[in-house]
């Protein structure tokens, strides 16, 4: 698949996200706060990974900042505003995979249903219930001796 790229819905001339889920900020001048003009190179910006896996960005615009979800802004940008009551899913179940073929607005509940989510769901959270078995095992025996 070829990548291409589109502007970001308030950020036009600022911000591009690609069909392969990577955002670039576009180069341009600025006037600093000194009141001094400066060139800001294009370069992708590196999404940063939250807590829950998904991807997000910092963006900028008139010295505000905002954290953008990378996967919104893919299909916010190629396919339209999300649908009231529906959210982005990733059908892989990859969190990071925020390519546009990935992507699908449905809701929460069929959100929830993805097997593959599911089941990376539940793996993880078998691990985490054996894992604190263990550890209060291990306090248990402890606090006998």
């Amino acid at each position: 698949m070829d990548e291409l790229w589109k502007s970001i819905t308030g950020y036009e001339g600022l911000y591009e996200v690609s069909t392969l889920g990577r955002v670039r900020s576009i180069e341009r001048v600025v006037v600093n706060k000194r009141d001094r003009k400066m060139t800001i190179k294009e370069t992708i910006l590196k999404p940063e990974n939250v807590y829950n896996g998904y991807e997000r960005v910092f963006l900028c615009k008139n010295g505000k900042g905002v954290h953008k979800r990378v996967a919104t802004l893919v299909y916010e940008s190629f396919i339209g505003a999300i649908p009231e009551g529906l959210e982005i899913d990733h059908a892989n179940g990859e969190r990071t995979d925020n390519r546009l073929e990935n992507l699908r607005a449905v809701s929460h509940q069929e959100n929830c249903r993805n097997p593959i989510s599911r089941a990376k769901h539940l793996a993880a959270n078998e691990s985490r219930s054996r894992k604190m078995k263990e550890y209060w095992e291990r306090k248990r025996a402890a606090s006998t001796m």
